[in-house]
């Protein structure tokens, strides 16, 4: 029976559960302590560290450390103590400046004597039983032993531990008296500086390590790895007709603006073309018709939904994906984070059975499906299935060529590729080449590190100019690997977005890739990787040219495993510092990832990531670490993106508890006083304004204080909109925050369309309650 049992959060995401079990006839009690990844969830399985027993204190201790340093002993040469933690180094323990606390040592016999004490990045011992960077530091002292000298350090660790006892607590000074009962085997008596007793461990069992067994971010990374599968769900029949206007152009929305239909359907159809200017063209026409439609008041209610055709591979056995509409799917899906509600997107195959069922979808809610001769689909991120090793090693003798190989990434990849690949030529590809800052100790580096490097300035969007480089690579050392991680950003919510931040963000990525894999077909290629990013599946608000870029990739990988070509998309998540794009991201922008619930991949987690990902067979992985926990804090809301769901599960709200944001705000309000009301729309206003820009309180947003002068702009003015809709049930302009640019103007705002809403200026908390628009 579990008696105890706490689930810690670490700093390193981990979570710690301390089980003890009720006790015996002999008053023991059983012990375990398992652990997994904070990022499993609460689905994720446990890995047990440790078994044991507790059982009744019995006596004192029966040593003492007082006389100090003990009779006969020998003290270890200082300059042998003073490079006792490099030596560890070269064996395979990596002791951080917490953990070396070894301060003296002494010999006797086959006994030894140390000193340790708590190094200040340790912090102090006052709130432990022991410390355990302390218990740690005294095992060090086992390097002295006398029955081991001569032998070759090996990495060993703890395995069995008997008769542990604590008979103090909080010191931060240790006297270790350690001694050898068998080559594996110690005994520890541990004193304070007195040499009063501490602990003591009657023995301790240790074991050999392999040391590529610790190296804890190859599991953690397996936890990273995610790919969009699409799951059947059952919709229900509704039998209704659809009031939709077709629509294909901007001119055709502009026409019915005088009499709003009930929907618009846009057909969103590539043709079969795989060329750059169908990517244009469509992604263009897709564009101009969304800005139509939103710039136009009386289509508030009017929903758009964008049907395409084979803009995804759903079945085995679909065609391969449709690049133009792919992209423009992407765009798509930017439009519907920044108008919840407004905007669906189904996937067709064209057949009757399945058009029979696009009036079922629409009424089921959800933003995004696809239709397979009747049955329904939705796209939902669900956990990669482990590597089996079935990618073709790069061949260390080839060349391997990187786009964007002056930037972070590139520069990450290029030193992973020479150290761990052995990779001997590359050629790193920027717009600046040599003159990027830093390519020329880049390069340095790299030739010191045995390979051969070009850095070349050439613009990868430009056919001829590919060409001509693809030509210079030397016969006796072929292209084997492409990696292409050029990309350049220009953001806009897509009521703003031109045609020249569309194609200036397309070329170096979609247009770049489209060159290299026409100009690569027919080479032997053992990697065509393309860095992609999570803008593209869920649809980034504020980065509609940049979601439609990073969809293409994704499509692009498809479709070349369509046709037995090497490809992998690699869907990237949050790089923190190490993505140059990341310098052009202002702080509130930021702090948005924090809300998204995804955590920072570090530079050596994502090549373990990249490594991992070479590995499989998907022609798409997404790598990022996923706050699940905390998703799954959020299980019941609606602020969990529609993809995530598969990873959680979202239970049914009771009856009882059935009362919505805006039905909870609107029984606050019909319950308080006129001059109330005011005050808690104020309050909102600061609070949802506060999270936006990472604000500790809402009392730092005076009510007065324009949003625009402590960093609002047209992204978060979206967002404050969509928040504000669905705090409050009533739909406000994509333009509130301009025309309302204060918590108190906007509060006014907001209390006037509440009131209207219900037809009535005093709230009776029951009438009037629609639709949230989310």
């Amino acid at each position: 029976m579990i008696t105890t049992q706490r689930y810690h959060r670490l700093r390193d995401r981990a979570q710690v559960r301390v089980w003890v079990g009720e006790p015996d006839e002999s008053c023991h009690r059983t012990v375990q302590i398992h652990s997994r990844w904070e990022e499993a969830g609460p689905r994720g399985s446990w890995t047990r560290h440790v078994s044991g027993r507790l059982v009744p204190e019995e006596g004192g201790a029966d040593f003492d450390l007082t006389q100090w340093p003990p009779p006969g002993a020998t003290a270890v040469d200082p300059d042998v103590l003073a490079h006792v933690y490099d030596g560890m180094a070269q064996a395979g323990y990596g002791h951080g400046p917490a953990f070396q606390g070894l301060r003296g040592a002494w010999t006797r016999g086959e006994e030894v004597f140390a000193e340790v004490s708590l190094p200040e990045a340790a912090g102090k011992g006052d709130d432990y039983g022991l410390h355990p960077a302390l218990l740690d530091a005294a095992m060090h002292a086992c390097v002295f032993r006398a029955d081991m000298a001569g032998e070759s350090p090996k990495l060993a660790l703890p395995f069995v531990w008997r008769d542990v006892r604590l008979h103090a607590s909080g010191t931060s000074t240790l006297r270790v008296h350690l001694t050898p009962l068998a080559p594996d085997t110690i005994r520890l008596r541990l004193a304070d500086a007195s040499g009063a007793p501490v602990a003591a461990v009657d023995s301790m069992v240790l074991r050999p390590v392999v040391p590529e067994l610790l190296r804890v971010g190859s599991g953690a990374s397996k936890e990273q790895m995610f790919r969009v599968a699409w799951e059947p769900i059952s919709v229900r029949s509704v039998h209704d007709e659809l009031n939709a206007v077709p629509v294909t152009t901007a001119e055709d929305v502009r026409a019915v603006a005088g009499t709003p239909p009930g929907m618009f359907l846009l057909d969103v159809a590539g043709n079969g073309r795989t060329d750059l200017a169908a990517v244009r063209d469509l992604t263009g026409r897709v564009l101009e018709v969304v800005q139509a439609w939103l710039a136009e008041p009386a289509f508030q209610d009017t929903p758009l939904v964008a049907l395409t055709q084979v803009g995804a591979a759903v079945r085995d056995g679909d065609p391969a994906p449709d690049l133009a509409v792919a992209a423009a799917a992407g765009l798509l899906r930017s439009a519907q984070s920044e108008n919840p509600g407004r905007i669906i997107l189904v996937d067709t195959d064209g057949t009757e059975a399945s058009a029979r069922r696009l009036p079922d979808v629409l009424a089921s809610g959800q933003p995004q499906a696809a239709l397979r001769r009747g049955a329904v689909a939705v796209p939902r991120l669900v956990k990669a299935a482990p590597a089996d090793a079935h990618g073709r090693p790069l061949n260390p003798e080839g060349t391997v060529l990187i786009t964007g190989g002056t930037g972070r990434l590139g520069r990450l990849a290029a030193r992973h590729l020479v150290s761990k690949h052995k990779i001997r030529n590359l050629i790193l590809v920027s717009r600046r080449g040599p003159d990027a800052p830093g390519a020329a100790e880049l390069e340095a580096e790299l030739e010191g590190l045995g390979a051969l490097v070009r850095v070349v300035a050439c613009d990868v969007s430009d056919r001829d100019s590919m060409v001509a480089l693809l030509a210079s690579v030397p016969k006796d050392t072929p292209l084997t690997g492409v990696i292409h991680a050029a990309g350049a950003l220009d953001d806009g919510v897509v009521t703003s977005l031109t045609p020249e931040q569309l194609d200036a963000v397309l070329r170096p990525k979609a247009d770049a890739a489209h060159i290299l894999d026409e100009l690569t077909r027919d080479l032997d290629l053992a990697a065509f990787v393309l860095y992609s990013s999570l803008s593209g599946i869920f649809g980034s608000a504020g980065q509609g040219n940049y979601a439609a870029a990073n969809s293409y990739l994704d499509a692009l990988a498809v479709r070349r495993h369509a046709f037995g070509l090497p490809a992998t998309s690699l869907v990237w998540g949050w790089w923190g510092q190490g993505s140059d794009a990341l310098d052009q991201l202002a702080e509130v922008e930021l702090k948005r990832f924090d809300r998204w619930n995804s955590a920072e991949l570090t530079a050596q987690e994502g090549m373990e990531l990249f490594d991992l990902a070479l590995l499989d067979r998907d022609a798409v992985q997404v790598l990022t670490k996923l706050e699940l926990e905390a998703l799954w804090d959020q299980a019941n809301s609606a602020s969990v993106p529609p993809l995530l769901r598969g990873l959680i599960r979202v239970s049914r709200r009771p009856a009882r508890d059935g009362a919505t944001g805006a039905d909870t705000l609107a029984d606050r309000l019909a319950e308080a006083s006129p001059d109330q009301r005011g005050k808690i729309l104020v309050d909102l206003v600061q609070r949802e304004v506060a999270t936006i820009l990472g604000y500790v309180s809402a009392d730092e947003i005076g009510p007065d204080l324009s949003f625009f002068d402590i960093g609002f702009d047209s992204l978060t003015a979206i967002e404050l909109r969509n928040r504000l809709s669905a705090l409050t049930g009533v739909r406000v302009p994509a333009t509130f925050a301009f025309e309302y640019p204060t918590a108190e103007l906007a509060a006014e705002e907001l209390l006037e369309r509440l009131e209207s809403r219900v037809g009535s200026p005093e709230f009776d908390g029951t009438s009037g309650r629609g639709d949230s628009g989310t």
